[in-house]
């Protein structure tokens, strides 16, 4: 798809028009630099990220295990110390690992110990070459839904150093956090192009891709939703196509979310303990939750591995002014769904630093 416009005047440059052609979007690109091709920017991107991500998170690479669960998740776990064989790769699969089916994180481990034997510094070292090409994934994807190169760029570097994932990134337990977003960045990119340029390889990449990160890590069960809701914008599908056959065509990967979902209740049957809290104590500490992980996202302070339950109902004003909050947030998104101003790369980013 080609898009003629007259570039804009630049110091030392003669105002003329040119040929852009973006293969990787359907939507219109915007205005871009005549100083460097469009190739050539995405690939200076590219190498700015992997750079923040290395020297954010390089460091790790002298780091230790963390002493909470890096032990039952590998070096103290036989079946994942003893490296990558037929039989540790059907029983990643056929098995429940530290309370949780996750087949295609249990053999990220196995796959590490097989090359790197138990040195905890190149098992972080994995997990910082994970993320960065997360962020690089991310980028590609904002930009092939939105076609706006450096407001995605600067969402991706926010996802790539933000500090929530110093929980993530550092902690080799939680590689599978890593490895979910890598795929779910992966995910939302196929279907782009798929629904750009509908064909049965693009579909079965989309959906091999939602697969790893499902088996990645359960949280991802939501990608249906998640592709419903890109059909809807910035894709447009629903004013070209019929909704029947765009729920249609997510079938699949909700049977994927829902295998997923089962296994991970079977592998965490008594392991839950929701420690005597009744319903209505647990439901208001959700609400409550939902607003803290919005404020963690804008202003990332008092971090923690574990938050204690308060043990306690919150005051009413608390709750009721998170319930205002949601319903505004929801509100604001509706009546401005259609309006570019409110439609940028942020939403996508926010979604993708809430979803892990």
């Amino acid at each position: 798809m080609a898009f003629h416009r007259n570039a804009p005047q630049l110091s030392g440059l003669k105002r003329s028009s040119r040929r852009v052609t973006t293969s990787d979007s359907c939507l219109p690109p915007s205005m871009y630099s005549l100083r460097f091709s469009l190739k050539t920017q995405k690939f200076l991107i590219v190498l700015a990220l992997t750079a923040l991500v290395w020297i954010v998170f390089g460091q790790t690479a002298h780091f230790d295990w963390v002493g909470y669960d890096d032990h039952d998740y590998v070096y103290r776990s036989g079946r994942v110390t003893s490296g990558l064989n037929f039989s540790n790769i059907a029983w990643a699969f056929t098995h429940f690992h530290a309370a949780n089916w996750h087949p295609i994180t249990t053999l990220s481990h196995k796959l590490d110990c097989q090359l790197f034997g138990v040195n905890p510094g190149l098992h972080h070292f994995s997990s910082v070459v994970i993320h960065a090409l997360a962020a690089i994934a991310l980028f590609l994807t904002l930009d092939s839904l939105t076609a706006k190169i450096w407001r995605s760029a600067f969402v991706a570097a926010v996802f790539a150093i933000h500090p929530l994932r110093a929980e993530s990134v550092p902690w080799i337990a939680e590689r599978k956090d890593v490895l979910s977003g890598l795929f779910f960045a992966l995910t939302l990119l196929a279907w782009s192009n798929h629904a750009c340029r509908k064909s049965l390889a693009r579909y079965l990449i989309a959906l091999l891709a939602a697969a790893l990160g499902t088996l990645s890590k359960p949280m991802l069960v939501t990608i249906p939703f998640v592709l419903l809701l890109i059909d809807y914008w910035p894709l447009d599908r629903f004013q070209k196509e019929k909704i029947i056959s765009l729920i249609l065509e997510k079938i699949p990967f909700a049977l994927f979310a829902a295998a997923s979902a089962v296994a991970t209740v079977l592998a965490q049957h008594g392991q839950i303990d929701t420690f005597g809290f009744s319903l209505p104590l647990r439901f208001e500490n959700a609400i409550v939750s939902y607003a803290i992980y919005l404020r963690q996202l804008i202003w990332p302070i008092d971090l923690a591995v574990l938050y204690p339950h308060p043990e306690k109902f919150f005051p009413f004003p608390i709750i009721a002014g998170c319930i205002a909050l949601l319903m505004a947030l929801s509100a604001i998104a509706i009546i401005y769904r259609n309006d570019s101003r409110f439609c940028s790369p942020a939403g996508f980013g926010l979604l993708a630093c809430w979803s892990r």
